[in-house]
Parts: structure tokens; C-alpha cells; sequence
């Protein structure tokens, strides 16, 4: 295996094992056991999702400038140790919400350098021509998360107790992740754009400066169509299974549906990474955004199994585009001599969603004919960014970039 594409493996082990991943899709294993041991409310336990989510997104915009100082790899090995020191925190909750949503914070916040901007500038400065395959796979770790750690964590909770899981899924960063980034992260220089004196001598690192984004639509129109493809997604994930069994669906179906949903995200990031770089980013999107909305519609009536089953990997397609459409974006239409910041920037946005996106979802669902509107209005939320994105035009031409992907005859115009 060449060097490149094991920097790209790194990568989807860091975004199993980050603060992007572990603490979402593992908590609805702790929700029961910390009831009966505590006495919280299932909303009180799911807002640590809230916190973690809020200091994700303060902490992307932080390591897109820390990484100005120090190197992605002392960011990476720091923010992976950090997340097993926040769950080894979390190990040690004695009743204090405080206390546990603190421990939560932490992982996110001193484990930024575990989050997407570090293994999305990895990508984005060692491929040109197969960037958007390699984020693809680099971000499927999220879609790993999803089918290997909520089992695997019910499973040991279920035999040593919540506890011991906490335990265990701190170790898995440490024996995992952090030995992998700290060979293969070697060698990355800390952001050039720290020194403002020095000179551009790559014409392939252009890019224009975090102020001169923020001016532009582009920067908020791709802001505005990830929150609210974000707010639909992470809403839809942790409260599916229960959604599901209130429509009537046994445990074991809602289930089913789920891993349906987790499958597809793998599927849908490869798709996309796969087309991402032959036709027009935006047109792309909407091939995964679309079908999603119908999955949503099918799923606020009251779905058999099956249909329960194909409507959430309609969905699951979807979910396995939105950070690859965010790198890939941010890289095409600002550059990679900022993307660092930029991103972080960007990413604060989806960090936001996510942990805002569960407890509207459960509120809207608590209202009266909530279990159809809840699913509803992610449909509309999916129908507008696939009808935005298209909006932000042709790529910017640079000497250094290669000749952007085609457009298939009729489609779209740029």
C-alpha cells in the first residue's frame, strides 16, 4: 500500500475514534444504565451531545489556528489523548451533571486536534486528482462508528457495566489512533499561511485569506445549506430507533433500519468521493439530498419494516455526503492555503447542528402530530440544499488547480 493512501487510512481511524464520532454514537447505550444509576432524564443525558457538539465546533475554529503553531501531528496524538481522558472522566460520574457534562466539554474541546479540520488538511495538501475519493474514504470512519462502536458498547455495558465501557472506549483512540497519526502525520509542515512573509513557492496552495471568505456569499451559502442539512441529520440519528418503535416497529426492526442507515452513509461517502471528482460538486449533491427527502416522507407515516428500512438508507446516503461536500468545497471555492481556518470556520456551523439537531428533533416529536412533522421538515431541509448549493457557480479558475470535474450534457449550467 503506498504511503498516500495509508495517511488516508490514519485518517478514518482518527475519524472513528474523535470527538466527531465516539461521543454521538455511543451515548444512547449509556441513556438507560445512567437513569436507573442516577436518576437523569433521557433529555438531561442527551444534552452532553449539546455540550460535546458546541465545543467541537469552538474547537475546530481553535485548531485551524493552532495549527498555524504547532504540527497536525502533535495536534492529532493530543486530541485523541484528550478524548480518552474525557471518557476516563466520564468513568468516574458520581451524579453530578456538571460533572459529566464537563467531561463530555472536555473531550471535544481539549480533543479538537481529534476532529475533522486536522484529517481534512491532511487530505486536502497530499491529493489533487483524488481528493475527493480519499476524504470519501477517510470520512467513511464515521459510517465505521456507527456500526462497530453502538454494539460494541452495549455489549460491554450490558456485561462489566457502563463504567468498564467508558473505560474501554477511551482506550480505543489511545491503542488505535493515536500510534497511526503519530507515524503517518509526520513530515506536514504547521499551516505557511502562519508566516505572512513567506513566499508562495507552490502555486498549488492558493487560496484566499479567512476575512476575504467570510465577505463572500459563497462562504455563507455553504454555511446555511450545511446547518440545515445538518440540523435534519443529526436530529434523525439518535432518535430513529425510538421514532420507529413508536410507529410500532419492534426493537429489533427499528434496529434493522438503523444499520440500514449506517450502511448507506459508508455507500454514499464512497459514491460521492467517487463522482466528486469527475462532475460538478453541487450537481452531485443533489443526487444524495433528493432521495433523502423521500426517505423522509415515507418515514413520517407509518412505514413496514422494509420501507422503514430503504427510506433510512435513502437518508443514510445523504448523511455520507455532507462533510465531504463541506471539505471539498471549502477546498475548491477558497483554496488550500486557508483551508485549515476556513473549515474550522465552516465546521462551527456543523458542530452547532449537531448538537442542536437532536433536541429540536425531540421536541418537535413531543408535539402534537410531531412524529409526522418532525420527519417533515428535514424533508424541506433536504429540498433546500439540494436547490442552494447549485448557487454557488463555477469553481474558481487558478493556474494551479487542474481543470475542474465535467458536467453531464443537460445538466445544471455553471
Amino acid at each position: 500500500m503506498g504511503r498516500d493512501w495509508k495517511l488516508v487510512l490514519t485518517c478514518t481511524s482518527g475519524v472513528a475514534l474523535g470527538a466527531m464520532s465516539i461521543p454521538i454514537y455511543t451515548i444512547g447505550a449509556f441513556v438507560r444504565p445512567l437513569q436507573e444509576a442516577f436518576g437523569w432524564s433521557r433529555p438531561a443525558i442527551q444534552a452532553s451531545i449539546l455540550v460535546s457538539q458546541l465545543c467541537v465546533g469552538i474547537g475546530a475554529i481553535a485548531c485551524g489556528w493552532l495549527l498555524r503553531r504547532y504540527s497536525m501531528r502533535a495536534m492529532a496524538a493530543t486530541g485523541l489523548s484528550a478524548i480518552a481522558i474525557g471518557f476516563l472522566l466520564a468513568a468516574l460520574s458520581g451524579g453530578s451533571l456538571a460533572w459529566f457534562y464537563f467531561a463530555y466539554g472536555f473531550a471535544a474541546l481539549v480533543g479538537c486536534g481529534s476532529g475533522p479540520v486536522v484529517w481534512c488538511r491532511a487530505i486536502t495538501l497530499r491529493f489533487e486528482k483524488q481528493r475527493g475519493i480519499a476524504l470519501a474514504i477517510a470520512l467513511i470512519g464515521t459510517g465505521l462508528a456507527g456500526l462497530i462502536l453502538p454494539p460494541l458498547t452495549v455489549a460491554v455495558v450490558d456485561g462489566a457495566g457502563w463504567r468498564t465501557a467508558y473505560v474501554m472506549l477511551a482506550l480505543l483512540p489511545l491503542c488505535i489512533a493515536v500510534p497511526a497519526a503519530l507515524v503517518h502525520l509526520r513530515g506536514f509542515p504547521r499551516d505557511r499561511s502562519a508566516d505572512p512573509e513567506a513566499p508562495a513557492t507552490a502555486t498549488s496552495e492558493w487560496g484566499v485569506t479567512p476575512r476575504d471568505a467570510v465577505r463572500s456569499y459563497r462562504f455563507w451559502l455553504i454555511l446555511l445549506s450545511v446547518i440545515v442539512l445538518y440540523l435534519s441529520l443529526a436530529g434523525f440519528v439518535p432518535n430513529l430507533i425510538p421514532a420507529l418503535e413508536d410507529k410500532g416497529l419492534t426493537p429489533s426492526e427499528a434496529a434493522m433500519a438503523q444499520s440500514s442507515f449506517a450502511a448507506a452513509l459508508i455507500v454514499g461517502r464512497l459514491g460521492l468521493g467517487y463522482f466528486l471528482d469527475r462532475y460538478w460538486a453541487p450537481f452531485v449533491a443533489q443526487f444524495t439530498l433528493l432521495p433523502a427527502a423521500a426517505g423522509c416522507l415515507l418515514l413520517s407515516g407509518t412505514p413496514a419494516p422494509m420501507t422503514a428500512a430503504a427510506a433510512a438508507a435513502m437518508v443514510g446516503l445523504a448523511s455520507g455526503a455532507e462533510l465531504d461536500l463541506l471539505a471539498y468545497l471549502t477546498a475548491r471555492y477558497f483554496g488550500r492555503l486557508h483551508f485549515a481556518r476556513i473549515y474550522g470556520l465552516l465546521y462551527f456551523g456543523v458542530a452547532a447542528a449537531a448538537g442542536s439537531g437532536p433536541v429540536l428533533f425531540a421536541w418537535v416529536y413531543g408535539l402534537p402530530g410531531g412524529g409526522r412533522t418532525a420527519f417533515l421538515i428535514a424533508m424541506v431541509f433536504f429540498v433546500a440544499g439540494a436547490l442552494a448549493l447549485p448557487m454557488l457557480g463555477r469553481y474558481p479558475g487558478t493556474a494551479a488547480e487542474d481543470s475542474e470535474p465535467s458536467l453531464p450534457k443537460g445538466a445544471i449550467p455553471r
